[in-house]
């Protein structure tokens, strides 16, 4: 399967057939980052800044933290510091 998925981005690599879906945070959408975009042909998905409902590379960053505080509510500030 790892062999079937590495020709397939290589596939999609070579053929410019991909798309970047960055999060819109400052340090990418510097005008050197936008310039090497746009040198390169790389077409971009722009995504909210600091969306809290999707954010791209924290899917999966703290499934443990997750687990722990899932049945938890919290009312105010003071006990999330907790």
């Amino acid at each position: 399967m790892e062999r079937d998925v590495l020709i397939k981005q290589r596939t999609t690599w070579a053929k410019n057939a991909w798309i970047l879906h960055q999060d819109n945070t400052p340090s990418h959408i510097a005008f050197f980052t936008r310039e090497f975009w746009i040198k390169n042909n790389i077409a971009t998905m722009d995504h909210p800044l600091y969306s809290s409902d999707i954010t791209p590379c924290d899917f999966y960053l703290f499934p443990k933290v997750k687990n722990v505080i899932r049945s938890e509510h919290f009312v105010d500030i003071d006990t999330i510091k907790r």
